[in-house]
């Protein structure tokens, strides 16, 4: 057996920035307990591949081949794959400061832009300028400065920090409101309970996420019921374990109608109807309204930016009563509506 050959060598060429190597290593034969008996030599198979590797960079027209393979034994194999070379250029901090001066941006501190490049990254900051900048003439807008890029930037950071912070608020009260709702079967694994979801092919889906979750925990909430329990997990321990689009999952399968656990969570989050009236979400509205603050912690968590940015996953509307003020009507849930909602006891 072989991988590669003459022909696919040569047609590398001798540019070696365009050659990657995918080297793998494992058993002959088919047999499970074979492989589980089979121990490769690391050291042999790092002598191998670099030997193989040394190959293609001072002969590219050698054919790759695979060493005997004997059952039971190690073999190791290789591909070669050609990649194209990325079309833009890397820019050196002096190359790339003349660069955005000859696209119309006014920039005072050269020494400034350095070390936002150092701590932030360009690339991360021209996300907070696409709104300046027209990408058809690449010209800055007139008398778009750096530094006001860096005040945008400081904006936006600041301003996930506050809606990380309501995020988290709305997450840690929608643990105890939902664990709440199923208790009412006085049930400490109600979870595990196929009954109470409407999608049964879902809720297994869901329960081996969690599983998945309980398992790289190692809290003492959690060992505690290794130890003393046979392992079984209560819903007040694994919704401390349940990241929040695991539980996010589980609420918009909850089953609704009659004796259906969905009100018992819903009535925690009622709000005032346009008519004056209380009204409790449907489970389709309600799920729309966590999934889009999902979303937005997911995107706070990860440092991603919130500014000038539109949200896809965008919560139902609620028509609300209008507020006694000058202000227009609330028709539809804001996000700081939506806040309110959810963390009101």
């Amino acid at each position: 057996m072989h991988a590669g050959g003459n022909e696919d060598a040569q047609n590398l060429g001798n540019n070696q920035d365009n050659v990657r190597i995918l080297a793998h290593f494992g058993c002959a034969s088919t047999h499970p307990r074979a492989m589980l008996h089979s121990k490769p030599e690391i050291g042999s198979v790092d002598k191998y591949l670099t030997s193989m590797i040394k190959g293609l960079i001072t002969d590219p027209a050698m054919p790759l081949d695979f060493v005997h393979a004997q059952t039971g034994g190690p073999f190791y194999s290789a591909r070669i794959i050609q990649i194209k070379t990325y079309p833009k250029n890397v820019y050196k901090n002096t190359n790339l400061i003349q660069k955005y001066k000859n696209s119309g941006l006014a920039i005072d501190d050269e020494q400034k832009v350095k070390d936002a490049r150092n701590e932030v990254g360009f690339y991360r900051l021209r996300g907070y300028s696409f709104h300046l900048y027209d990408s058809n003439t690449k010209k800055y807008a007139p008398n778009v400065t750096f530094d006001a890029i860096c005040h945008i930037y400081n904006f936006d950071m600041e301003l996930r920090s506050l809606l990380f912070g309501m995020t988290c608020k709305i997450e840690v009260a929608l643990r105890s409101r939902f664990c709440e709702a199923l208790l009412q079967k006085n049930d400490a694994l109600i979870y595990l309970d196929p009954p109470i979801f409407k999608d049964k092919k879902n809720f297994w889906r869901n329960t081996a996420t969690l599983s998945s979750e309980i398992a790289r925990s190692t809290d003492k909430f959690i060992t505690h019921n290794y130890d003393n329990h046979d392992g079984q997990i209560p819903l007040w321990a694994a919704v401390e374990v349940m990241s929040f689009g695991t539980l996010s999952k589980y609420i918009k399968n909850l089953s609704t109608g009659k004796d259906s656990l969905y009100p018992g969570l819903a009535q925690f989050y009622k709000f005032t109807s346009a008519k004056g009236n209380l009204a409790a979400p449907s489970l389709e509205m309600f799920s729309s309204w966590i999934h889009a603050v999902v979303v937005l912690r997911n995107i706070c968590a990860h440092n991603s930016r919130i500014y000038n940015r539109s949200l896809a996953n965008k919560a139902q509307a609620a028509k609300l009563r209008p507020a006694k003020s000058r202000s227009p009507p609330l028709r539809s849930l804001s996000f700081f509506a939506c806040h309110e909602i959810f963390t009101t006891f």
